[in-house]
C-alpha cells in the first residue's frame, strides 16, 4: 500500500538495512540506535514542486548536501534553511514499501557509507544500486513515541514490588526456629555427662587403695617371728 508523506509531519528515518536512526549531532548527519530523541526526529515540508525539505526537530536545520556537492562521496550535514536546490529532496515510495530519497540536483541517493551498520556511520550521496543502505523507513515519530511511553513503565514496576515483599517473609522464619532449638539441644546432654563421668572414677580409687597396704604387711610379720626360734633349738643341742 503506498504512503502518502504529510506536509509538516514529523518523522523518524530507519535505515532498512540496520534498523537505526539517522540523527542529527552538532552540525552532521550520522546513524545511531533509536531513542525516539527530538535529534532523530525530521520535519517534511511540502516545497511545493514535489520536493521536500527535511528539518532537524532539535535544531531546526535542514538536511544539506554539503558544498552543494554531486559527486559520488558527497558529505550529507544539517545547514541553515538557504531556499537552495542541494537542501530539497525527493521522497520515492518502492515496491516493498519502502522509500529511497535523492538530491533534486544530482538524482543521486542517500547512502550510508560503505554499508555500514555501527552507531556514528556518516550519510553520503551515492548512485542508485538499489541497496538496503540506500532504501529508508519513513515512520510517524507521534505514534513511535505513544507505544514506548506506555509499555516500558508498567512492565519494570509490577515485579519491583512482589519481590521486595517475599524476599524478607521466607528467610526470618527459618532463622527464629534455628536459634531456639539449637541451645535447648546442646545444654541437656551437657549436665548429664558433668554428673556420671566424676562418680565412676572416685569409687574404684577407693577401693584399690585400702587393699594393697593390707595384704603386704601381714606376710612380713609371720616370716620375721619363725625365723629366730629355729636357731635357739639348734644351740641347745651342741650342749
Amino acid at each position: 500500500m503506498k504512503k502518502i508523506l504529510k506536509n509538516n509531519e514529523n518523522y523518524t528515518i530507519v535505515s532498512v538495512r540496520s534498523s537505526k536512526a539517522m540523527e542529527a549531532k552538532n552540525d552532521t548527519v550520522m546513524m545511531m540506535e533509536q531513542t525516539g530523541n527530538d535529534e532523530q526526529v525530521w520535519t517534511f515540508v511540502d516545497n511545493g514542486d514535489g520536493c521536500w525539505k527535511i528539518v532537524s526537530k532539535a535544531t531546526g536545520k535542514v538536511m544539506d548536501v554539503m558544498l552543494a556537492g554531486t559527486q559520488n562521496g558527497a558529505q550529507i550535514h544539517q545547514w541553515d534553511d538557504l531556499g537552495a536546490e542541494n537542501q530539497l529532496w525527493l521522497a520515492e515510495q518502492q515496491e516493498d514499501g519502502f522509500f529511497k530519497l535523492r538530491s533534486k540536483v544530482s538524482g543521486r541517493c542517500l547512502d550510508v557509507v560503505a554499508m555500514s551498520v555501527n552507531d556514528g556511520a556518516r550519510i553520503q550521496l551515492w548512485d542508485d544500486l538499489d541497496g538496503e543502505n540506500q532504501k529508508w523507513m519513513l515512520i510517524p515519530a507521534s505514534a513511535g513515541e505513544k507505544k514506548t511511553a506506555k509499555k516500558a513503565p508498567a512492565e519494570k514496576k509490577a515485579p519491583a514490588k512482589k519481590a521486595a515483599e517475599k524476599a524478607p517473609a521466607e528467610k526470618k522464619a527459618p532463622a527464629k526456629k534455628a536459634a531456639e532449638k539449637a541451645p535447648a539441644e546442646k545444654k541437656a546432654p551437657a549436665k548429664k555427662a558433668a554428673e556420671k563421668a566424676p562418680a565412676e572414677k572416685k569409687a574404684p580409687a577407693k577401693k584399690a587403695a585400702e587393699k594393697a597396704p593390707a595384704e603386704k604387711k601381714a606376710p612380713a610379720k609371720k616370716a620375721a617371728e619363725k625365723a629366730p626360734a629355729a636357731k635357739k633349738t639348734t644351740k641347745k643341742t651342741t650342749k
